[in-house]
Parts: C-alpha cells; structure tokens; sequence
C-alpha cells in the first residue's frame, strides 16, 4: 500500500494538469492577477490591504474582483480583512506553475 508521502508528487501534477491548468485559464486576466498576486503574498492569509496596494486598485474594485474568485469558489474569507485560496495545493500551483499559464495581455 502506498503512503501519501509516496503519491504526493504525482496527485498534485494530475491536480494541476487536469484541474487547476483549466481553472486558472478560464479565468479573466484580473482575476489571474488577483490570485497570482495572493499566491506571492510573504503572509497568508493575504490582507485585502496588500491586495490594493500591489494591484494598485481601489477599495470597491479589490471588492468586485474579490466576490468573483469567492463565487468560484477559489478563495475565501479568512478574518477581518484576509482571504485564503479554497483548494487545496493551489498557492503551490500558482507558485509553481500557474504564474507562467497566467495570460497578461
């Protein structure tokens, strides 16, 4: 019987090329942003704050982007203020891989 530790590697590359890879596509060029720029925070959860100052957004446009990833069901709120990706490996992802997938034109 194989252990998690063993399939670990495997799980997250399926996870990405088959889940995540799409996800992240299918999403709009800020919403990319927004979770490329969550995924790159040194503290997590991310602050909303932080948010506005790396997108250099205003308040009710971090907003409208931020109830959009919460009704994909991407992120969600983690305190006052904080937001946390849903899913699990996805930071990973983002860091890993995603950021390259991320369509910035």
């Amino acid at each position: 019987m194989k252990t998690i530790d063993s399939i670990q590697t495997e799980y997250q590359a399926q996870l990405s090329r088959n889940a995540y890879s799409k996800m992240l596509e299918e999403l709009s060029i800020m919403d990319q942003q927004f979770v490329i720029t969550m995924a790159k925070a040194s503290e997590y959860p991310v602050s909303t704050s932080y948010l506005r100052t790396k997108l250099k957004k205003k308040p009710g446009y971090i907003g409208m982007y931020r109830r959009r990833l919460m009704d994909s069901q991407l992120i969600t709120p983690a305190g006052y203020g904080k937001l946390k990706f849903t899913l699990p490996l996805f930071k990973k992802f983002l860091l890993d891989d995603g950021q390259y997938l991320v369509n910035y034109s």
